[in-house]
């Protein structure tokens, strides 16, 4: 399913033995960079470094996709991390000025430059997605999913990245920690739904969230940003287990309050 190999896999992680699709993710600022480059420099030969073309630093927020800032983003990072490649670089989000043909060329001369391996983007929509990758092969698309937001089911974005053999990345998978800890009657629904089907197959709350979003066939990457390495262990347990199809069903349907059409 993969046209880049976004699963770079430890033997150990902690005390667990399961295998872990391992990254680190840079920001522009260069405040993780600089930490990266200090404390992890011995492991650059075995993590995948991505990074992210991220907001312009500006009186007004916005998303600056013009070359210029592009090709500098990318200059800052490789210089903050002393290194001559990044692994993968991110668009992070859409903008309506951004001009497709301007970003596949920049794209192109970075990749032959040898400074980028490969590109993706970060919440694009369904549209936006296609419209980048009919000028350039994207490698993926970052974007927020979770039991309790289910749009790129509803929206197709799945089907489209499936149709392409790209995994996406998965940022919030636990619902920013709301499913464990917000105490609202749909929050205790979809924790009472995954706790029971966890019960039934030997995981945990948020091992079961995992192992249900793994099971889609578009081979989702899912991303944590914990420092809590029994969390990690969850994660890496759970993405690694494959769910049953009724299991998976009867969650989608605790989920939505509704069986399927």
């Amino acid at each position: 399913m993969l046209n880049f190999p976004l699963s770079l896999h430890f033997s150990k992680v902690g005390t667990t033995d399961k295998p872990l699709s391992f990254y680190v993710f840079l920001k522009d600022t260069g405040k993780y960079e600089r930490f990266l480059c200090g404390k992890c420099r011995t492991l650059f030969d075995r993590i995948v470094l991505p990074t992210t073309n991220d907001a312009a630093n500006t009186s007004v927020k916005h998303y600056d996709m013009t070359p210029q800032h592009i090709i500098k983003s990318v200059d800052t990072s490789l210089g903050k991390l002393r290194i001559d490649k990044i692994d993968l670089l991110l668009l992070h989000r859409p903008s309506p000025l951004m001009n497709f043909d301007e970003i596949a060329d920049t794209f192109y001369a970075l990749r032959a430059s040898g400074k980028v391996l490969h590109f993706g983007v970060s919440n694009f929509t369904p549209d936006q997605f296609e419209a980048l990758n009919k000028h350039f092969p994207l490698t993926t698309n970052q974007i927020e999913f979770s039991p309790i937001n289910l749009d790129p089911i509803d929206d197709g974005l799945f089907d489209i990245l499936q149709s392409y053999r790209i995994s996406p990345m998965i940022w919030s998978a636990l619902g920013g920690g709301r499913i464990m800890t917000e105490k609202s009657e749909n929050m205790r629904r979809v924790k009472e739904a995954f706790n029971t089907i966890g019960d039934l197959i030997g995981l945990s709350t948020e091992a079961t969230i995992y192992s249900w979003i793994s099971r889609l066939p578009c081979n989702p990457v899912i991303l944590t940003g914990s420092q809590n390495i029994e969390l990690i262990k969850k994660a890496v347990v759970g993405s690694h287990l494959k769910m049953d199809f009724i299991h998976w069903f009867e969650l989608l349907q605790k989920i939505r309050g509704y069986e399927v059409a």
